[in-house]
């Protein structure tokens, strides 16, 4: 986690550093999106009967962006998300259970974009290319857990339960996720395009991103749900893939300044 800190660290004061030379001209508006994830665990579960599957979950938040020169810029957002995660196993006697959790994110990729008109004209389209950290705040999550009473026996029980970070009175309905990795890091690479809509410079834009998680949820510790017989570990990552639009409203800081002082005068 120091090294990933590192990284972001450096990439900021490159950007800070790069901003000196930077317009001011500033993209922000509100993006609106959907993205599909998945776990990677640290190691593959084994035998023919498990099964995992993909999560699904809308995005919502803000951009914001600002030009370092003409073709490069920093992009950043702020958003809302659910990651999730979805498995069964069906070993008929001794393990049976169809678990399905959600985890509630704040989300926040901080990258340096770089732009491609597709023509020579003020109005064209543009496409562009970025990349750069990703990091998130683990906010909390619940889970459906459909699993057999007790080991050996027939009968199914159906769990709702609550994740928490602080140790609760009592365990019934509750997962105690005492091993929490609650601030995650990674990596988004993506493209899109830009589209101009007026004069001023605001545009919509169309993405396309992929977040590749290298932080765990936690570590291997087994973690009982509720008053089941089951446990869960945290010892997976998440990666994810998604499509978003957005509006983005140009502002001019240096325009704006230059018409303060010549109002005063």
């Amino acid at each position: 986690m120091t090294k990933q800190l590192k990284t972001i660290g450096y990439v900021l004061i490159l950007i800070l550093f790069m901003s000196n030379e930077a317009s001011s001209q500033i993209l922000f508006g509100p993006k609106l999106g959907y993205q599909t994830n998945w776990a990677r665990y640290a190691k593959l579960f084994e035998g023919a009967d498990y099964t995992s599957g993909m999560a699904y979950s809308p995005q919502f938040g803000a951009l914001y962006s600002f030009k370092l020169s003409d073709q490069l810029s920093f992009y950043s957002e702020l958003y809302y998300a659910q990651r999730g995660k979805k498995e069964k196993t069906n070993e008929l006697i001794t393990l049976k259970r169809i678990h399905d959790a959600s985890y509630h994110f704040l989300e926040m990729p901080l990258m340096l974009r770089l732009t491609f008109p597709l023509r020579k004209e003020p109005k064209s389209p543009r496409i562009y290319v970025n990349a750069g950290p990703h990091i998130a705040y683990w906010l909390g999550g619940k889970g459906n857990l459909t699993s057999l009473e007790t080991y050996g026996s027939t009968d199914l029980v159906k769990t709702e339960y609550q994740i928490q970070f602080l140790a609760p009175n009592s365990q019934e309905n509750i997962l105690y996720a005492e091993d929490a990795n609650r601030l995650q890091f990674g990596l988004s690479a993506g493209t899109g395009i830009e589209v101009p809509v007026n004069r001023r410079g605001d545009i919509f834009q169309f993405d396309l991103r992929y977040t590749w998680g290298s932080t765990f949820m936690g570590s291997n510790l087994d973690l009982p749900i509720g008053t089941t017989d089951v446990d869960e570990n945290y010892s997976f990552g998440h990666s994810q893939l998604s499509v978003s639009v957005a509006y983005a409203m140009y502002l001019d800081i240096w325009g704006m300044r230059r018409g303060k002082s010549i109002k005063r005068r």
